[in-house]
């Protein structure tokens, strides 16, 4: 999830340009290829493309996997099983943060891929927080919290 940005792609063209000693018209003082350059990249190689990614925040993608997940509804079974709640008692609730920052610039990445991923950070910024609960009986309430929160590291 750490992308390779166009101006990436352009500097390491300049790098690898001057590393083997090649004749390169690339500019010496950005230190970076040309978008003539990076076209001609892109013809050669059509499987690639620039994209917009989804970000995604690093203690996110660091917890959710298939062990944590796996835990998680093992301790969920165990519970259910050892109270036997009735539905009524159940209750699912949600809670997003929606940030006004840090919308990762595009990257180069594989064509036909249905998600692209980038990793952002989670430390600046306001976010405002809503929760939704609901019960398994079929009610439904939310609320809205404009309060900038602090995160758990």
């Amino acid at each position: 999830m750490y992308g390779l940005t166009v101006n990436d792609v352009k500097r390491l063209a300049f790098e690898i340009a001057e590393s083997y000693k090649l004749k390169h018209p690339f500019n010496k003082v950005s230190r970076k290829a040309g978008r003539d350059w990076l076209n001609g990249f892109f013809n050669r190689y059509p499987d690639l493309s620039i994209r917009s990614p989804q970000a995604t925040n690093l203690s996110r993608a660091v917890a959710f996997n298939r062990p944590q997940v796996q835990r998680f509804y093992a301790l969920y079974k165990e519970i259910l099983q050892k109270r036997q709640f009735l539905p009524s008692q159940i209750w699912n609730m949600d809670e997003t943060g929606i940030t006004n920052v840090h919308r990762p610039v595009n990257i180069v990445a594989t064509k036909g891929v249905k998600q692209v991923s980038k990793m952002t950070s989670g430390e600046r910024g306001k976010n405002s927080y809503c929760n939704i609960r609901h019960e398994c009986g079929g009610n439904l309430s939310s609320s809205h919290d404009d309060i900038p929160k602090e995160e758990d590291g």
